[in-house]
């Protein structure tokens, strides 16, 4: 005999699964996000308690940690190693005038008035696990900057392997105008 099957349809936000799709991270997420929501799924309908309330766990932390890095006032950046954005905040998106989609996948140096200024200071983050004060113009329209303050360093995984820059952008226009 073959064994009975259970079809269950999950509502999930597509915004947050399909505006980074072309990003091979965000790719390999969001497979994980389904294998953990079908594991849910199989655990509830088994009734593991067990999976069930540690799923919800790490659900809650997720946006709990999100909420932290959306809570920020100032533009923050995670960057890979070759330079490439892999995460922005709303701060971010607003200092920039580009969506979360326009600036992930994309190059972190290019939206500065100096890009090689500004790969020049990422790369410094990864050779010396820091930069603070680091002076950038970020280009905010066609026609306008802001300047910039950076503290930046890397973050790893739960075994130390380095994953990326974590940035974060201070805008120092009135310092700039008091100095002048």
């Amino acid at each position: 005999a073959s064994a009975p099957y259970m079809y269950v349809q999950v509502n999930m936000p597509t915004e947050s699964i399909l505006e980074d799709a072309n990003s091979t991270i965000r790719n390999s997420l969001v497979l994980l996000g389904l294998a953990s929501v079908m594991a849910f799924v199989i655990a509830k309908v088994a009734g593991n308690v067990s999976i069930v309330h540690e799923y919800n766990i790490v659900a809650s932390s997720n946006a709990y940690n999100r909420s932290l890095i959306e809570a920020s006032l100032d533009p923050l950046v995670a960057i890979d190693s070759g330079g490439e954005i892999t995460d922005v905040n709303k701060a971010t998106v607003l200092a920039t005038g580009r969506t979360r989609n326009q600036l992930i996948g994309t190059d972190f140096a290019l939206y500065f008035t100096n890009p090689d200024k500004a790969q020049a200071g990422y790369q410094a983050v990864f050779r010396d696990g820091f930069v603070k004060d680091y002076e950038l113009e970020l280009i905010i329209s066609s026609h306008a900057s802001t300047p910039v303050l950076y503290n930046a360093s890397v973050y790893k995984d739960e075994y130390g392997k380095i994953l990326g820059v974590f940035a974060a952008a201070r805008d120092i226009t009135e310092r700039k105008r008091s100095e002048e």
